[in-house]
């Protein structure tokens, strides 16, 4: 069943498209292997790159970004939006993300569940 609905913030409407019947998909990190729904993902998807994205554990990213930062001669800007982006996470429960490996794309299951869940599907694929 496919639902729509709206919201209205000041001047914008904004509409949202969810379907009921869509697969919810999680991220696991467990006895260091990573896990969609119980699922082991075989490594090498993301040691040969055959997905566009890997995935980062929240914590470790912006302890990267930080220390990225603090070195970087330039995009010094652009990583300390993506570490704004990401510390803006804290609040949600997303720990781990997926992370473009071309483009400084992240995706968290709390922001676009939709796109989460495409990107779930496609590694199960790849596994």
């Amino acid at each position: 069943m496919t639902l729509y609905y709206g919201i209205l913030t000041g001047e914008n409407l904004l509409i949202y498209l969810t379907n009921n019947n869509m697969k919810q998909y999680n991220l696991i990190y467990k006895d260091n292997n990573l896990f969609i729904n119980d699922i082991k993902i075989n490594d090498e998807i993301f040691e040969k790159e055959l997905s566009d994205y890997k995935i980062e554990e929240k914590e470790s990213m912006i302890d990267n970004l930080i220390d990225w930062i603090s070195e970087a001669t330039t995009d010094k800007e652009m990583m300390k939006d993506d570490l704004k982006y990401i510390m803006e996470t804290e609040e949600r429960d997303d720990d781990l993300f997926f992370s473009s490996i071309s483009t400084n794309k992240y995706v968290f299951k709390s922001d676009n569940e939709g796109t989460f869940n495409d990107i779930c599907q496609e590694i199960l694929k790849l596994n």
